[in-house]
């Protein structure tokens, strides 16, 4: 007789003896049901079992539940709910910490740490458990650190390794997709997710447990780094490609984009000569980082950022016909001069002193209202837009705000629409502190997806996190809230407003923007022109002083048409581009000569010559020095800063440039 025995000794020695004989029919690569309580050893196939203990050597006991699929090794059709023995061998390559694509449905082996694709924990080697993932998206398990899960797949991974990670003894590495997700509660939310129930730590008590109490500073510095070191980037100079020279006075108002008028013959084509805008736009704007351009004084005169964080254009002619926009049409020689774009503002004043070391108007001032009969309104149509930004550096709003700007004044208004010039005394485009006073302006703001990689090693215990790819940035109307706390969308001031509200901009800075964006009510044009006079010691006869603000104009409403309908804001409602940028058509835009003539088309009458090669202009930031006002050698008043600025160009070309001809240097060579 023969018996069953098990013994349990310190140490953890076991010892099985068996009583009981093999059952009939032998190891089979067919599913065999021989009882639910089996009185006999259990071979390959055969079941029902309840524990390796009904298995013969060898063998382990597969458990299923319902109808889920059998063990490997076996074929047909196992009977619901029963368990069967089967031969328990790893799959090839064992464990590891690299996601490994064995099979959909992996037979004869069991999958070892980070293989895959299992069904059920019975499908994974003995003290690992099946990592059930719903999606494609879904998180893998942490412990498989390296490479990329496979589709919906789901992946073994062993139990004895899966502890918390505050431990310090787990490697991982996992990503994190969306917009505005480079933030400590982003990755904790994440961990939450993606740790197994052996862990009962939250997500936010394992990242203060690997990086310390200020674990929080500590990710938004590594969030700035994998912005600043991404690949992803391009730099605002290779827009145009034409140098320093004219991308100020682009911005000032100047150069053949914004004087040249297209002829009937097809001669002066706005779409040719600024063709570079359009491949930018599609090939780079929606995928990289532009900075914004802080070599041009427009944006940043001083060195010292746009004061108020935020900037616009105004915009006092259009010059292209066919695109709904404006009231330039065809013939254009007959019908395209001196034409308007849609009317959504109204210029108060221009401070000449604000915008100086871009317009090249060295003070003064211009008046845009009638304060003697009340009257406002009165420049004619003019088209003002611009956009504003979060004091947070990783804000999608602050790292795009130089696609933003692209978008808005090279690519949404001259390329699209073909909106150009300035008004007198003012920047075409600025910083807002620079900018001429104005009603109101429309607004755009960035959505942003993209994907970073959160990676701890256990073994150097280094953290980091890097920008792997930027999936998409959408240029939106932007979402915004007047002053009674109701929606109010595509308007610069209640976006700001907006930005408040959440944290994410100062109220002592709105209240800034207010005194540039003044309002659309009757009488606040007229009253900020009073204020500015006072200002300038310029006081109102008492004759003149019951009418100076009384105001006789009416609410400026925004009557571009393709912005009359962007009342939703921020979903992509922007203007449909015209149909030659439409996908599949891209190929027919092809730039004529003059597109790439570079700075020799530029107004005759500023006589400027450039010889700033564009690709080695060197940025601030980027090794370029800034203008020190304190140790500075250009005479006041008659020598640009960006003179100085400028480090790539020698002093005897720059003294060929008109307003480069009063520095000290130039005085030196003659």
């Amino acid at each position: 007789m023969k018996f069953l025995f098990s013994f349990l000794f310190a140490g953890s020695i076991i010892m099985k003896c068996t009583s009981a004989e093999p059952c009939a029919g032998g190891d089979s690569d067919t599913f065999a049901e021989i009882a639910t309580n089996p009185t006999c050893i259990l071979n390959k196939c055969q079941g029902d079992c309840d524990s390796d203990s009904n298995c013969g050597p060898g063998l382990t006991c597969y458990e299923r539940s319902g109808n889920a699929a059998g063990p490997p090794g076996c074929n047909g059709t196992p009977e619901n709910n029963w368990d069967y023995c089967y031969v328990h061998s790893e799959c090839a390559g064992g464990d590891s910490n690299e996601y490994v694509d064995i099979d959909v449905s992996p037979l004869g082996c069991a999958l070892s740490k980070c293989q895959g694709d299992c069904d059920s924990d019975a499908e994974c080697g003995i003290g690992s458990k099946c990592w059930q993932r719903s999606n494609d998206d879904a998180p893998g398990p942490l412990q498989c650190s390296s490479g990329t899960p496979f589709e919906d797949w789901d992946y073994c991974y062993k139990l004895d390794d899966e502890k918390c990670l505050g431990s310090g003894e787990m490697t991982f590495s996992y990503l994190v997709s969306g917009t505005d997700k480079c933030n400590f509660a982003s990755f904790a939310e994440k961990l939450d997710a993606s740790k197994s129930e052996l862990c009962t730590d939250s997500g936010e008590k394992i990242l203060n447990d690997l990086l310390g109490s200020d674990a929080t500073d500590k990710i938004k510095d590594l969030c700035e780094d994998a912005y600043a070191n991404t690949d992803a980037t391009s730099l605002f100079s290779d827009i145009s490609n034409k140098g320093f020279e004219f991308d100020n006075e682009y911005y000032s108002g100047g150069t053949f984009w914004n004087y040249e008028i297209e002829t009937n013959d097809g001669d002066n084509n706005l779409k040719d000569s600024s063709a570079r805008v359009g491949r930018v736009f599609r090939e780079e704007a929606q995928r990289s980082i532009i900075n914004l351009p802080t070599y041009l004084p427009s944006f940043d005169p001083e060195q010292d950022g746009c004061d108020m964080n935020a900037a616009f254009c105004c915009w006092s002619q259009d010059r292209q016909a066919r695109d709904n926009n404006g009231n330039c049409n065809t013939p254009y020689d007959s019908q395209c001069i001196d034409k308007d774009p849609g009317d959504n503002a109204n210029f108060c004043y221009a401070d000449h002193s604000r915008s100086s070391p871009a317009t090249h108007v060295a003070g003064g001032f211009s008046i845009f209202g009638d304060i003697q009969n009340g009257e406002e309104n009165i420049e004619g149509s003019i088209h003002c837009h611009g956009f504003a930004w979060g004091d947070d550096a990783r804000d999608s709003s602050s790292i795009y705000k130089g696609n933003n700007l692209f978008f808005i004044s090279m690519y949404d208004h001259m390329y699209t629409r073909g909106y150009v010039r300035n008004a007198p005394g003012s920047a075409m485009c600025g910083c807002a502190e620079n900018m001429a006073v104005v009603t109101r302006a429309d607004c755009t703001e960035i959505e942003s997806e993209e994907e970073f990689k959160l990676s701890y090693d256990a073994g150097t215990s280094v953290f980091s996190v890097e920008l792997l790819r930027i999936v998409d940035v959408d240029f939106n109307a932007c979402n915004g809230v007047d002053a009674d706390g109701n929606d109010d969308n595509n308007d610069l001031e209640s976006y700001y407003r907006r930005l408040v509200e959440e944290g994410r901009a100062s109220q002592s800075n709105f209240e800034k923007l207010q005194k540039i964006l003044v309002g659309t009510d009757a009488g606040k044009c007229n009253a900020a022109i009073v204020e500015f006079m006072e200002e300038q010691g310029i006081v109102q006869s008492s004759t003149s002083a019951a009418t100076a603000t009384k105001g006789d104009s009416k609410e400026v409403k925004v009557i571009d048409p393709a912005y009359e309908n962007a009342s939703e804001g921020g979903d992509g409602d922007m203007p449909d581009a015209p149909a030659e940028f439409v996908k599949g058509e891209f190929e027919t835009e092809e730039a004529s000569p003059e597109a790439e003539s570079g700075l020799d088309e530029l107004d005759e009458d500023l006589k400027v010559e450039s010889t700033t090669d564009a690709e080695n202009l060197i940025m601030p930031g980027d090794g370029a020095r800034s203008i020190n006002n304190d140790t500075s050698t250009v005479s006041e008043g008659k020598c640009k800063a960006y003179c100085d600025r400028d480090a790539t160009t020698t002093w005897e070309e720059k003294c060929n440039w008109v307003r480069c001809k009063g520095c000290d240097q130039c005085d030196d060579l003659n």
